[in-house]
């Protein structure tokens, strides 16, 4: 492209260039390998927050080993599933590192779901039990469906996923609907108690912002929980697993994350990359329960959207314009 243009990338765009659940997992590794390494500079997200309940926040991330650098402006407003609208709004624009240049700027939600379920996917891998069979998924919005079809991508002996709705009507339309794209059984729930026990991997992917949805007592010995909305609403399940693993610890030293954990914040063992890379012990024995709460890198939505734009320009997809 040419000094001085950008390349818009629609939705449809960034879906048309086929960035597969493997491939995204992949891509979310290298990032986590990374920044173990200390080889990236991710500073902490920053965000403004209109009232009930809403934010956007700025994620920037410079990912030294790749030469790529971006920022995700992404908007989370929960009140929009009921005027019909995405609750998640994101740009990702990205920036010559050499001269600063913004030269793609593409759709963010979309990376943003697959990202992030990618990412809980290598949490499992790095994890869950070698041979997990029984997952659940309470909520059934975007990212529940990111998950859906990521998860078994991931965990080749899972076979059954349970969904939990806020009525029984919508997860069974979401079971119905998901039944092509998913390779497991997906079966619907009601009660999140008798979703959640016996499985062996949980993800909370909700719009709940302070409603707990997971006690200690319902999770099973040897489970690996991800809890991918407010972590800090669960103020009895997290102080009682036995191990705290997450994307990146230093976003629990800002204000803005501590105010969510009314509790008093959780005991953290170690980062996911510390696991990938050996530097940290993933699960010590069959029993241990284990939560991970992945607050959200930058890191990887600037490695994915690196990989879309490449593939854009393989396609000769988007459109080009100048600043």
């Amino acid at each position: 492209m040419a000094v001085g243009d950008v390349l818009w990338l629609s939705r449809s765009d960034v879906d048309a260039v086929a960035v597969t659940p493997n491939e995204c997992i992949d891509l979310v590794r290298k990032a986590m390998e990374w920044q173990a390494d200390g080889s990236l500079e991710v500073p902490a997200k920053i965000g403004i927050h209109p009232p009930k309940g809403r934010h956007i926040n700025a994620m920037p991330a410079f990912i030294g080993p790749s030469g790529a650098a971006g920022l995700k402006w992404v908007a989370d407003f929960p009140a929009n599933r009921k005027s019909g609208l995405p609750t998640i709004h994101g740009l990702i624009i990205l920036n010559d590192p050499e001269t600063g240049a913004p030269f793609c700027i593409m759709e963010g939600a979309l990376i943003t779901a697959k990202r992030t379920a990618a990412m809980t996917a290598l949490s499992f891998q790095a994890l869950a039990l070698p041979s997990v069979t029984v997952g659940t998924i309470i909520g059934t919005g975007t990212e529940a469906i990111s998950h859906v079809t990521t998860l078994p991508k991931a965990l080749p002996t899972l076979k059954i996923l349970r969904v939990v709705g806020r009525e029984l009507a919508a997860a069974e339309r979401f079971c119905l609907e998901m039944s092509r794209a998913s390779s497991v059984e997906l079966v619907p729930f009601l009660n999140r108690e008798l979703a959640v026990q016996g499985a062996e991997i949980v993800v909370t992917v909700t719009n709940a912002v302070n409603t707990r949805l997971l006690e200690p007592a319902w999770i099973a010995l040897g489970s690996t929980i991800a809890i991918l909305d407010n972590a800090g609403k669960e103020t009895t399940v997290i102080h009682a697993m036995d191990r705290i693993i997450v994307d990146d610890k230093r976003p629990f030293a800002t204000e803005d994350v501590q105010r969510r954990f009314t509790a008093g914040l959780p005991r953290i063992d170690g980062e996911i990359g510390g696991v990938l890379t050996g530097r940290i012990k993933g699960r010590s024995n069959p029993e241990e329960r284990i939560i991970v709460l992945n607050l959200g890198s930058a890191a990887c939505d600037v490695v994915v959207a690196t990989e879309v734009y490449k593939r854009a320009i393989e396609s000769k997809l988007g459109l080009k314009a100048k600043l």
